[in-house]
């Protein structure tokens, strides 16, 4: 259905999807330009969204709608209309479509699920609503246990979904070292997998022989590691070189 775009209410609020910069706007206008708007966007009517200022509420297609909108100055645009659509099922429309669409980091992900689930989503709950997998969603959803650096680095895209996997397996304390190790790589034009790779061969469960021989080595540096950071040692979490930088 075509609609006029000034009938319809864009409420960025609603957006789950974040912060949109204007280079990525500016992008995707350039885009729409040259091959047209392939994925028209989702709209719900003025009563269903419960406003009286539009004819239409935007559920779903933000950034095409400013691209369309502000940056080519179009005054209508091709809509899909959703009947009798509630402010739940609404929200589900817009995180759905966001994450079926590339460029979100995996900190938009987690801000995308929380904005439509609250602070305590059910894992299995929201991986049913959205067609993804249950440890995928538990993954998002762990990124608000790791480093405030780390946290950084996923929400402006310094790192992969591969890399959250590696970092949230990660203890608190080592994330750090881990972080600059991935963030080295790619500056280096490396695969991070180099970096797991090259960690795991220095990760290894320790024997009695190898306990005995660090405690020694502990006692002439005059080091004493936490006991939980020796725990991880000896389940090979931490290298040899990780524990004595205590």
């Amino acid at each position: 259905m075509l609609l006029k775009t000034s009938s319809i209410l864009c409420d960025h609020r609603f957006n789950c999807r974040g912060f949109t910069s204007k280079v990525e706007v500016q992008r995707l206008a350039s885009l729409i330009q040259q091959a047209g708007l392939i994925s028209p966007i989702t709209v719900r009517s003025a009563e269903d969204a419960g406003i009286t200022s539009h004819e239409w509420h935007l559920v779903a297609g933000h950034r095409r709608f400013i691209a369309a909108t502000e940056n080519l100055g179009w005054n209508e645009i091709e809509c899909i209309v959703v009947e009798n659509c509630t402010d739940d099922r609404a929200k589900k429309i817009n995180l759905t479509e966001n994450l079926g669409r590339e460029g979100l980091t995996p900190g938009q992900e987690l801000h995308a699920i929380l904005a439509v689930y609250g602070d305590n989503p059910d894992p299995e709950e929201v991986a049913t609503d959205i067609g993804m997998g249950k440890a995928w969603v538990e993954r998002r959803l762990a990124i608000r246990k790791l480093s405030q650096e780390a946290q950084d680095a996923l929400n402006t895209g310094c790192l992969t979904s591969f890399d959250l996997s590696v970092l949230i397996e990660c203890p608190l304390d080592n994330q750090q070292v881990l972080l600059k190790e991935l963030l080295a790589a790619k500056e280096a034009g490396r695969s991070t997998s180099s970096v797991v790779a090259v960690r795991r061969r220095l990760r290894r469960t320790r024997t009695k022989g190898d306990i005995r021989k660090m405690m020694t080595t502990l006692l002439e540096r005059e080091v004493t590691p936490t006991p939980w950071r020796t725990l991880a040692w000896a389940a090979g979490d931490l290298s040899d070189e990780e524990l004595l930088d205590e």
